[in-house]
């Protein structure tokens, strides 16, 4: 890579998918949680002469309507994270690493100086260290992920790859340094 060229990567429409329908998955997962304890809660019968008599079901109209609810909350949520992942855009050259969102989210900007590692995760997704802001993350959605990780990798900074790689390692040399000098 130039040292003045600037390389641009976004999430493209099969990220985008990608992300969408795991999103829907999670989000299906919890609809038991909603629906069946409107159905098994007290089905509001009365005893007349001790024989039970029925009274309307409002556990079925109230699982019906929070699972009307649940479903809108769901995709307003899912056009919402949609738009947000549209927009994502990482720009990178030898100096600067700038991670752009929605319009009304600040941009990301890390100098390649301040840079305390970059970490590859499992899933292919990376974390990027920095000393002077919080990790940022790169979802392993990114089109031309090998070109990425290659531009990553030339900046000359630790790279590691596991769940939590550089960050894991950092804290546990912090802690164990602590430990050693308070024992002496």
């Amino acid at each position: 890579m130039e040292p003045g060229l600037v390389k641009q990567f976004t999430i493209g429409p099969d990220g985008l998918r990608s992300i969408k329908n795991r999103s829907l998955i999670n989000a299906l997962v919890m609809l038991p949680f909603i629906v069946v304890p409107c159905l098994l809660s007290d089905t509001g019968t009365y005893t007349i002469n001790g024989v039970r008599q029925p009274q309307f079901d409002s556990n079925l109209v109230g699982a019906i309507i929070m699972t009307g609810i649940f479903f809108i909350t769901v995709f307003i949520g899912l056009r919402q994270l949609v738009a947000k992942y549209r927009q994502y855009t990482i720009r990178l050259n030898y100096q600067l690493i700038e991670k752009r969102g929605l319009a009304n989210q600040k941009i990301v900007i890390i100098n390649v100086v301040d840079i305390k590692g970059i970490t590859r995760r499992h899933d292919g997704s990376f974390y990027i260290y920095s000393s002077n802001s919080a990790p940022l993350f790169i979802p392993k959605q990114m089109e031309n992920r090998e070109e990425l990780e290659t531009t990553l990798i030339a900046l000359n900074v630790p790279f590691s790859t596991g769940p939590y790689g550089f960050f894991l390692k950092t804290l546990k040399s912090h802690i164990f340094s602590r430990g050693r000098a308070a024992s002496c």
